[in-house]
């Protein structure tokens, strides 16, 4: 399923689904029209937030007061607010094949 990307103003809303307290934070691909992220934290207050924010601001290299979570902040599935200069960078993201470990990039 192909990653739905809206725009909203000056930011784009991205689609996302997080796995917390993975040994190391990953992209792991698209599934299900989200992008697919495994988080080196745990699912209790706001760690795992934190770190996906903290992860798409390396990934992305874009200042993380720029990412905002702004549905879903409780659950797995989240809308996350983008600036627009992020977007070639994510669709390059979702366009990734991940065929095994190896090729997932990660960050500590």
């Amino acid at each position: 399923m192909k990653l739905e990307i809206r725009h909203s103003g000056n930011n784009i809303i991205v689609p996302v689904k997080v796995i917390p307290g993975m040994q190391v934070s990953l992209f792991a691909g698209v599934r299900a029209g989200e992008l697919l992220f495994k988080l080196a934290a745990p699912p209790e207050q706001g760690k795992a937030n934190a770190e996906l924010e903290r992860f798409f601001s390396k990934l992305l290299g874009i200042s993380r007061s720029a990412i905002s979570i702004v549905s879903g902040g409780a659950s797995r599935h989240k809308n996350v607010s983008l600036p627009l200069k992020a977007l070639a960078a994510i669709e390059r993201l979702a366009a990734t094949e991940i065929i095994d470990d190896s090729d997932i990039e990660s960050t500590k």
